[in-house]
């Protein structure tokens, strides 16, 4: 899958979640604030960066060795 650079933290394309894992309640019970959310996250601007290298449709990313999921105030780790 495609990685890129947002806000100094490389992050690789993982997956889409699908069916019944992308429900809200079933995202958020996987879901943990473990303080990894980049200094002035923005999440309209790393969907666009996401985009421009062709993982504007995924939703689960790899960063330092964690999956994590962003959001639109925080990247939560994925579990």
């Amino acid at each position: 899958m495609t990685s890129f650079t947002y806000r100094g933290r490389e992050f690789k394309a993982l997956r889409k979640l699908k069916g019944k894992e992308e429900t809200f309640e079933a995202v958020s019970k996987r879901i943990h604030d473990i303080g990894i959310t980049p200094a002035n996250w923005n999440y309209r601007e790393f969907y666009k960066v996401a985009s421009e290298n062709g993982a504007g449709e995924i939703d689960l990313f790899e960063m330092d060795k964690i999956t994590v999921i962003p959001a639109e105030y925080s990247l939560f780790q994925y579990k």
